[in-house]
C-alpha cells in the first residue's frame, strides 16, 4: 500500500532558475520601498541572499528545513535596524 507520494517540484513541475531575482522586476523590493526602506536594490537582493545562505547553512548543520515566512522574518529584522526610513 502506498502511504507517501514526494513530488520533486523545482525543476521538474515548477520551471527554476537559480538566480532568484532573475527578471528586471523585483515586486518584493519594490514593496520594500514603498514603506519607506531606503535600500539599493543590490543592497537589498545581497542581503536576502545572505540571509538565505545563513538559514541554509544552519538547516544543514541541524537536519532541518526552515519555512519562507522564517526567512522573511529574519530578513525584515536584518535590514530594518538599520535601513527603515524615518
Amino acid at each position: 500500500m502506498i502511504t507517501d507520494i514526494i513530488f520533486d517540484f523545482f525543476g521538474t513541475l515548477v520551471d527554476y532558475s537559480e538566480k532568484w531575482d532573475s527578471t528586471d522586476t523585483n515586486t518584493s523590493y519594490e514593496y520594500f520601498c514603498s514603506l519607506g526602506f531606503n535600500i539599493k536594490k543590490q543592497e537589498f537582493t545581497k542581503s536576502f541572499d545572505d540571509c538565505f545562505a545563513d538559514l541554509t547553512k544552519e538547516a544543514i548543520e541541524n537536519k532541518t528545513e526552515f519555512h519562507m515566512y522564517e526567512l522573511g522574518k529574519y530578513f525584515f529584522k536584518n535590514i530594518s535596524t538599520t535601513q527603515l526610513a524615518t
